[in-house]
């Protein structure tokens, strides 16, 4: 009976170090990087491996920007030297070809086409202003925004509801955008160790601030799995998650 009781307790200590370090009800303490920039760096896992969470919050003093290369494959250390951006993150799906699989618009010239089966969301820029809607709303926004990128899901819907209704347990290397309830832009890469399910995501994503949450209004899911990568290039920060494949476009921080 004691031994079973020791492993009973063994696996109870795992599940509860699954959690990200910062969640437990304590609030986020931000590191201010640069400018308009603030970051913050999670420990997330489950079981004995253990990752990471990085999250970059902006104010609108900083832009985010679409990157495509010419050749369409590329990679973020060719965008990172073709852009020098302070940061750049991987961007949206894309097909074999490595040609868009939505709408991808930037300074109003058509990479990609609308995919009415495509993701669910669309992310728009235009100078400081950044928007999230859903693609059914595509026909009110698409002349008001020179960049458009349609990706998805939809990881938090309006007013700060999660996007995602249940767990399905894929676990894998993720990157989302979202827009916070204090109006800043935020970027978060879970490495391919944190690996959460879009609902562990998205719920993190909601969750508000002073409980160890993101506190977002809207977010969008981007590419994942081997496309995530991250690239800080700041003179305190300097950070580097490979991506493990090609990939075709990023959204860089200027």
């Amino acid at each position: 009976m004691t031994a079973i009781v020791t492993i009973a307790s063994s696996i109870s200590s795992l599940v509860v170090q699954s959690q990200p370090k910062n969640s437990e009800n304590h609030p986020l303490q931000w590191e201010h990087l640069y400018q308009g920039v603030d970051f913050i760096q999670m420990e997330y896992g489950k079981w004995f491996k253990k990752g990471h969470l990085y999250a970059i919050k902006l104010s609108n003093t900083r832009k985010l920007r679409f990157l495509v290369d010419n050749k369409n494959i590329t990679s973020l250390k060719d965008l990172e030297d073709k852009y020098k951006p302070l940061i750049v993150v991987n961007g949206g799906y894309f097909q074999e070809n490595f040609l868009p699989s939505g709408l991808l618009k930037i300074k109003n010239k058509v990479i990609g086409q609308f995919n009415k089966s495509g993701g669910s969301g669309i992310l728009a820029i235009k100078d400081q202003d950044v928007k999230i809607f859903h693609k059914k709303q595509i026909n009110i926004y698409k002349n008001s925004y020179p960049d458009l990128m349609q990706n998805g899901p939809l990881l938090v819907e309006k007013n700060g509801q999660m996007g995602i209704y249940a767990d399905d347990h894929e676990y894998n290397a993720r990157t989302a955008i979202g827009l916070t309830k204090d109006n800043k832009i935020l970027i978060i890469v879970a490495d391919r160790a944190a690996s959460p399910s879009l609902w562990e995501l998205s719920s993190l994503l909601t969750k508000e601030e002073s409980k160890g949450g993101f506190a977002c209004k809207s977010a969008i899911n981007m590419d994942g799995g081997p496309s995530t990568g991250l690239r800080i290039n700041l003179p305190n920060k300097n950070i580097v998650v490979e991506e493990s494949a090609n990939i075709a476009n990023g959204i860089g921080v200027f």
